[in-house]
């Protein structure tokens, strides 16, 4: 099978100057990234100046990841292995959507079929309207129902304050993690220490994950005690805002995706993401921290009551 690509593929930008748009692309690499030299240009602080790339290679797209930061397909952690795509395929950062991709040129080019007939190519955007539009009517009606039985359960279950079951938003969560410790008096010896600490774990964090917050800690504390402008280039300060961004990015998907388990009554997901959340995050006084252990707590307590009324036979 041939590697050209003879078909167009668009993606659906939900990110960047161009969001809302349906881009055309006929090449067999698609960059995309923060910088102006990508293809597919994005804008969220959380994409790396060129994040990854889209492939065309015997009759499959696939997506590489170039950059450090997490990417989903569909709601699904990708990592460093390429991941075919699919027509439709959801490409985000996070709980952020980047584009979406639109391939069905592709299949048709592919398999050696000719393109649909122009009465064809107008009659599928009605039906697909129409369908857009039922489906958002069911949807509204599915979060309707479950945003009652939410309350509901609020009411009926353990009392709890309404301001700790409030969820923190990606802004919040970015604030709080990227806070700076109070300044400290300069101290040479202080900042060398810090940075004798931080620098080795920075180089095996792909080997060692689990230091993540151990490096970003250390890089702070040496920024607190550093002197004006000691850190304010070279490596040490590119290596403190890439560490920090990976810790930004891992704390808000585990907590987003622990709070979606948490809405939707997948109490088991919900506490394996917010038990990592806080292995990951142990910074007790942080708001992050609090709000986690908050939800972590009425997740645990909600389950042992589903428990409880499925033995007594309520459902």
């Amino acid at each position: 099978m041939s590697t050209a690509f003879a078909g167009t593929i668009h993606l659906l930008m939900r990110d960047g100057p161009r969001v809302g748009q349906r881009i055309a692309f006929t090449g067999n690499h698609i960059r995309f990234g923060r910088a102006a030299d990508n293809d597919a240009i994005l804008g969220l602080d959380a994409v790396s100046r060129h994040h990854g790339c889209l492939e065309y290679a015997n009759g499959n797209w696939t997506l590489r990841v170039e950059g450090r930061h997490a990417v989903r397909v569909n709601g699904r952690g990708l990592g460093r292995r390429p991941r075919a795509l699919q027509n439709h395929d959801m490409v985000s950062v996070g709980g952020t959507p980047l584009f979406e991709v639109l391939i069905e040129a592709a299949a048709a080019a592919d398999n050696g079929t000719s393109p649909p007939e122009e009465t064809s190519a107008q009659v599928r955007p009605r039906f697909s309207r129409r369908a857009a539009l039922w489906m958002g009517i069911v949807g509204y009606l599915l979060f309707m129902t479950g945003l009652v039985i939410f309350f509901m359960t609020l009411r009926s279950g353990p009392a709890e304050g309404p301001t700790a079951l409030t969820p923190l938003t990606a802004a919040n969560i970015t604030d709080i993690v990227r806070r700076p410790l109070p300044p400290e008096q300069p101290y040479a010896a202080h900042v060398d220490a810090a940075l004798a600490r931080a620098r080795p774990l920075a180089e095996r964090l792909d080997a060692r994950p689990d230091k993540l917050y151990e490096t970003y800690n250390a890089y702070r504390q040496a920024m607190a005690w550093a002197p004006d402008h000691r850190l304010a280039e070279g490596r040490d300060i590119l290596a403190y805002h890439d560490v920090r961004q990976q810790l930004t990015d891992a704390v808000t998907t585990l907590y987003v995706d622990g709070y979606q388990h948490f809405m939707s009554h997948q109490y088991d997901a919900a506490e394996e993401a917010f038990v990592e959340l806080l292995t990951l995050y142990p910074e007790a006084n942080s708001p992050v921290y609090q709000s986690v252990e908050a939800l972590l707590s009425e997740t645990r307590s909600r389950r042992s009551a589903s428990r409880k009324s499925r033995r007594r036979g309520l459902f």
